[in-house]
């Protein structure tokens, strides 16, 4: 996220706070390919930067 955004500089803080997460998780797409025959439409970095953009243009509408 900080690579897309242009952002190196930050340093996240991870504060292991989370209360009510599940503890373990292990998605798996597997099945429903299988099942369904679906595939992502796009790849991760993808998916991310339109993502980012959809905030950005988001808070860029909502903050005036």
């Amino acid at each position: 996220i900080l690579t897309q955004m242009g952002r190196e500089d930050l340093q996240p803080e991870i504060l292991n706070q989370a209360a009510n997460e599940i503890p373990v998780q292990c998605l798996d797409s597997t099945k429903a390919k299988t099942v369904l025959g679906w595939g992502p439409k796009f790849g991760f970095d993808q998916g991310l930067g339109m993502t980012i953009k959809g905030y950005l243009e988001h808070f860029n509408q909502n903050a005036s």
